[in-house]
């Protein structure tokens, strides 16, 4: 108790007293009413107490020891490159360790396509993410924690570690590199470009990058496989520790999904052949499209668009004056070419059937009449006539495009007027006049509610087709943009009540999964839907069946467990049912490298900081020596003299008291 409390229950104390002795001085006299003296007392000393805030402040210290967090990679490939028991043991090393637990509070983590807290490992996860560790570290915002990060860097899931963390983590991230080191030549089938769908007796382009991992120029043969079957071949040159990018050209010829295999010649002694071979694949469908070209008037575009689109066997294309058309229900897209007043019923039956549909703007196109009819912009007719050169623009997703540098391409020519958005679209090209952006798109395209529109601002672009002719040799780049654009439009989707979204391929192991949507009968998502996903194995004629569980706003079952091998599927809900198939492909990530990355590793970490793992002794040293101080924080409580709900308490008995013998003894 300090000198100020002994003081204050002193004054406090002669203050009640002498205030209790003047309440009742008339009674001195009578020994018995002293009593009444004293409860009176405790509820002046009660009072008094509670109008001061007298309190004693209380400073309590703690020191908190740095942490030490240890991300393990939890992969297959782990076990692929090297014994991982010798891996748990060095787990153990580091976290038994005296000293380090001495220092640090040391965290377990494990990472594969993601980090969680490590409770066990299995060396079984089919990604390695190192992003998503390095993402963890940095979001813990912890200036004094120290991290240990125990891999192989091979990582094939998620986003580049280059410039993942700042400097001052990077000097606090120690790095235990597992597996060899050591470069071997190696040849590595990266990856595949290929589109999803072919159409029936049309060619399709397949690119495969292979890596030439050796420190030599390398000559060998890719081949392209179906069904065991060779269908085409080339001798590939290689330059040392570089990719090269080839292209092979496959003509469809079944309706189907059809599966292909990719295999480059091993070098000699390479020793991990795995990574040589990539199977990949593709649906074949047979299903034209009706295409319908409007114009009032003759252009050379229209003769190129004609000879762009009938270059693909999946579109039927027709050319018809706007007083012409009745029946616009039996075409996939409409094209209005540069539109007149005359095309106002047209366009009105375009929008009100919500008809997808391809606008060309140019110097005979009424402006005016586009704005009225209201398709999400506006632009004023003018007589003054600008030159437009354009600008692929990056943003632009709704399917993956080329660029053919239309930088360098012939400017189109339209109305010299602003385009105002007002609506949500995306630019497929940006204008520029003088060689400067204007801030005005060239080419544009929206799909709501699977409405799709694209307009494009500029006539003459024939001369795009001249020009890449000129810059190819073909018409066939340029044929096969415009394609991409036709397929887009064309293809749409009517509303149903059971929708189900499946790949027609997926890589053994990895985290596929078949997903499905249930509406009521006015389309809304019906949340308590009973959904189940019959599966068949078409070899085995093994049939497996599950009830489909509800994830967000759709329904989702994984087949990341099923065997490599071709499946159908049929998916029930109510009177309603959908059917397909798809095949499991034998592909495994964590089995593509032969050896540790360490350049991929040091690439993030400072490598005087990564060490092998039988230099664990010397990581832990290297910790130890840059060990961290304990922080020490000071907590100061406040603690009062006594408890205010207890002198509550208190007052309430002593004045009740002394109410009750005043009472008794007749005083008023």
């Amino acid at each position: 108790m300090t000198n100020e409390t002994i003081i204050f229950i002193l004054l406090n104390s002669v203050v009640s007293f002498g205030l209790s002795l003047l309440f009742y001085k008339n009674y001195l006299k009578d020994k018995s009413k002293w009593l009444l003296i004293g409860l009176r007392f405790l509820s002046f000393f009660i009072v008094i107490t509670l109008l001061f805030d007298f309190s004693t402040e209380l400073t309590q210290v703690s020191t908190q020891k740095p942490k030490l967090y240890i991300g393990v990679d939890d992969s297959k490939s782990i076990n692929y490159l090297s014994d991982s028991t010798e891996v748990t043991q060095l787990i153990k090393t580091l976290e038994d360790h005296p000293e380090l637990n001495e220092v640090f509070d040391i965290n377990l983590l494990k990472f594969g396509s993601k980090v969680e807290v490590l409770d066990s490992l299995s060396f079984n996860q089919n990604y390695t993410n190192l992003s998503s560790l390095f993402d963890f570290y940095t979001n813990l915002k912890d200036n004094n924690a120290q991290f240990v990060t125990i891999t192989d860097a091979n990582q094939n899931f998620g986003q580049s570690i280059d410039y993942s963390l700042s400097q001052s983590l990077k000097n606090r991230n120690y790095g235990i590199i597992i597996g060899d080191t050591t470069q071997v030549d190696d040849l590595n089938l990266s990856r595949t470009n290929h589109n999803a769908y072919a159409f029936l007796d049309n060619n399709f382009p397949v690119e495969v990058f292979v890596e030439n991992n050796s420190n030599s120029a390398t000559k060998t043969n890719l081949k392209l496989l179906q069904n065991n079957q060779l269908i085409s071949q080339q001798n590939i040159n290689l330059s040392p520790n570089a990719t090269g990018q080839f292209k092979f050209e496959i003509k469809a010829k079944q309706i189907g999904k059809q599966t292909y295999k990719i295999v480059v010649d091993a070098l000699k002694n390479e020793k991990n052949i795995i990574n040589n071979t990539k199977s990949f694949g593709i649906e074949v469908i047979d299903n034209r499209y009706n295409i319908l070209l409007v114009s009032e008037i003759i252009h050379p575009d229209i003769s190129a668009l004609k000879s762009s689109i009938s270059a693909s066997n999946q579109y039927k294309f027709t050319f018809k004056k706007p007083q012409d058309v009745n029946d616009l229900s039996k075409y996939n897209l409409v094209i209005a070419y540069q539109p007149t007043p005359i095309f106002k019923p047209l366009l009105t039956q375009v929008k009100t059937s919500k008809q997808s549909l391809f606008i060309i703007g140019g110097t005979s196109t009424d402006y005016d009449l586009l704005t009225d009819l209201d398709f999400g912009f506006s632009k004023k007719n003018t007589s003054l006539i600008e030159d437009i050169q354009a600008e692929f623009s990056n943003s632009y997703s709704f399917y993956e495009t080329e660029n053919l540098k239309f930088q360098d391409y012939p400017p189109l020519k339209n109305q010299l007027s602003r385009v105002e958005l007002t609506d949500n679209f995306q630019t497929l090209l940006d204008q520029k006049v003088n060689g400067f952006k204007d801030g005005n798109p060239l080419w544009i395209v929206k799909n709501v509610n699977n409405h799709k529109l694209s307009v494009l601002f500029g006539e003459n672009i024939w001369m795009w087709r001249s020009k890449a002719y000129q810059s190819f040799g073909n018409f066939k780049e340029f044929d096969r943009f415009i394609d991409q654009h036709i397929q887009f439009l064309s293809n749409k989707k009517r509303r149903e009540r059971l929708t189900v979204e499946a790949k027609n391929f997926y890589n053994r192991g990895e985290a596929g999964k078949i997903s499905a949507k249930f509406y009521d009968a006015n389309y809304n998502f019906k949340s308590d839907a009973k959904l189940n996903l019959t599966i068949t194995n078409l070899k085995t004629n093994t049939v497996n069946t599950i009830s489909m569980a509800r994830d967000a706003n759709q329904f989702s079952s994984s087949i990341s467990s099923l065997p490599t091998g071709d499946y159908s599927y049929k998916i029930t809900a109510e009177a309603f049912s959908k059917t397909g198939d798809f095949s499991i492909i034998d592909f495994n990530r964590e089995l593509q490298d032969q050896q540790a990355n360490y350049k991929f590793l040091a690439s993030a970490l400072q490598k005087e900081q990564i060490y092998l793992q039988k230099n664990n002794a010397d990581l832990i040293n290297s910790i130890l020596n840059k060990k961290p101080k304990a922080i020490q924080k000071s907590f100061v409580k406040k603690l009062g003299f006594i408890e205010i709900k207890y002198l509550l308490g208190l007052l309430i008995l002593t004045l009740g008291f002394e109410w009750i013998l005043r009472k008794y003894r007749g005083l008023t």
